[in-house]
C-alpha cells in the first residue's frame, strides 16, 4: 500500500492496512511522517519519509515532491503480489510494478481526483482504467467515477470510510446542570462550515453551551474567536484542548448533541457526496447531530431520526434546530441511544471490513 499523506494520521490507511493483516496478509504501507511523529507499533510494516514541518511550507512542498519521488522508484523494485494506491500519486509506479511482477493492481479512491488539481486530475484519467480493482469511499461519488470514465460499474466495490468501535463506551447521559451541551470536533473553515451562524443563533439560548474540539484553517479560528467575543458568549462557548484521533469518541460522549454545518458553495462532488468521518464517530459517541441541509446528512441523520437538519445560512432555520432539541429533552436519552446504535449496526469499520477482506479473498487473492 502507498498514499502521499502522513501515514500515522491517516485513518483509513491505517484501518484497511490492520484489516488485511489481521486476516493473514503481509501488508507494508509506504507514506510519509511529520517530525515529531510519536511512533505507534502496527501488526504490518509502515516505511516513511519525513516531511518538513508546516511552518516552512515552501520547504514542507520541496519535501513532498522528493518523497513521492523516491516512494515511486521504490515502488519498482519492490516485488509484491497485490499494489495497493490510495489515491493517486503512486498509481503509476504501481501500475509498472504490477505488470513487471505479474501483480494485481488495486486503486483505493479517497478523494474526487478531479476536484483536487490538475495533476491528481490527469493521473487518474491515464491510470484508473489500468487497475484491476477500484475501491470509492460512497456510493454517489463510485457513481460519478463510473460515469465519468465508462468504467464497468462490477469493477468498483464501495468501502465507506466509517469509524472503528471502540472497545468500551461510557453509558449514555446527559448533562447534569439542566443546560443541552452542544459539541463539534474537528478541522473547520468558515467558508464551507457555518459554526459562525450557530454561535450567532446560540445567544438567544442560555440554557445551551457549545464545546468546540477543534483547530480553524486560515483565519477561521480568529473569527470564530472575535464573535464569541463580540456577542460576549465566552461562558457558553468554549474551546477544548486537542487530542489523539483514538481519543475523540472518549472525550465527545460526554456532551449531548454535535454539531456540523457543512455547505457546498462550490457544488462539488466530494462534498454532495461525503464521507466525512467525524460525523459518524459521533454517532458512536452516542450523539444526535444538528446538521445542515446537505441531501446526505438528510438521509443519513434526519431520516434516521438521530438529527436534525437545518438551513445553515439562516440563523432563524439554526434556532429552530436548536428549540428542536430543548423540546426533544425529555426524549434525548432515548435518541441518544438509538444514534449509538444505528453506529453498532450500520456506520462502522467492521461492516465495511467485511466487504475488503471479500474482495481480496473472494476476488483479488483467488485469481
Amino acid at each position: 500500500m502507498a498514499e502521499s499523506s502522513d501515514i500515522y494520521h491517516d485513518g483509513r490507511v491505517l484501518k484497511e492496512a490492520y484489516s488485511l493483516s489481521s486476516a493473514g496478509y503481509n501488508v507494508i504501507v509506504y507514506g510519509f511522517r511529520n517530525i515529531g511523529y510519536k511512533k505507534t507499533q502496527y501488526p504490518f510494516k509502515i516505511v516513511t519519509l519525513p516531511m518538513v514541518s508546516k511552518k516552512y511550507i515552501n520547504f514542507r512542498k520541496v519535501s513532498i515532491i522528493f518523497n513521492i519521488l523516491i516512494i515511486n522508484i521504490l515502488m519498482l523494485f519492490k516485488k509484491a503480489k497485490v499494489y495497493h494506491s490510495h489515491n493517486t500519486m503512486f498509481l503509476p509506479s504501481m501500475f509498472f510494478a504490477s505488470r513487471i511482477h505479474n501483480a494485481t493492481l488495486v486503486y483505493d479512491s479517497h478523494e474526487v481526483q478531479w476536484e483536487l488539481n490538475k495533476i491528481s486530475e490527469k493521473i487518474e484519467k491515464n491510470f484508473i482504467k489500468k487497475a484491476k480493482y477500484i475501491i470509492n469511499v460512497s456510493e454517489g461519488r463510485g457513481k460519478e467515477q463510473i460515469k465519468r470514465f465508462n468504467l464497468f460499474p462490477n469493477s468498483m466495490t464501495i468501502i465507506s470510510n466509517y469509524p472503528e468501535i471502540p472497545n468500551s463506551f461510557s453509558p449514555i447521559s446527559l448533562e447534569k446542570n439542566n443546560k443541552l451541551s452542544f459539541v463539534y470536533s474537528g478541522g473547520f473553515d468558515l467558508y464551507d462550515n457555518k459554526l459562525d451562524n450557530f454561535i450567532i443563533a446560540l445567544k438567544d439560548f442560555k440554557e445551551c453551551n457549545f464545546y468546540l474540539l477543534a483547530f480553524g484553517y486560515g483565519d477561521s479560528l480568529f473569527k470564530l474567536k472575535k464573535l464569541i467575543k463580540d456577542y460576549k458568549l465566552e461562558s457558553q462557548v468554549k474551546f477544548l484542548p486537542l487530542v489523539k484521533p483514538s481519543e475523540v469518541i472518549s472525550v465527545i460522549e460526554k456532551f449531548d448533541i454535535a454539531v456540523n454545518l457543512l455547505t457546498n458553495p462550490k457544488n462539488l462532488i466530494s462534498y454532495k457526496y461525503h464521507g466525512i468521518n467525524k460525523v459518524y464517530e459521533y454517532l458512536i459517541a452516542g450523539l444526535p447531530i444538528l446538521c445542515s441541509n446537505m441531501p446526505s446528512f438528510i438521509t443519513d441523520f434526519e431520516n434516521n431520526n438521530i438529527g436534525k437538519s437545518v438551513d445553515p445560512y439562516d440563523i432563524e432555520s439554526i434556532k429552530k434546530g436548536i428549540q428542536f432539541f430543548i423540546h426533544k429533552k425529555d426524549e434525548l436519552h432515548k435518541i441518544k441511544i438509538r444514534a449509538r446504535n444505528i453506529a453498532i449496526s450500520d456506520f462502522n469499520w467492521k461492516s465495511q471490513e467485511k466487504k475488503l477482506l471479500q474482495l481480496y479473498n473472494n476476488n483479488i487473492c483467488a485469481e
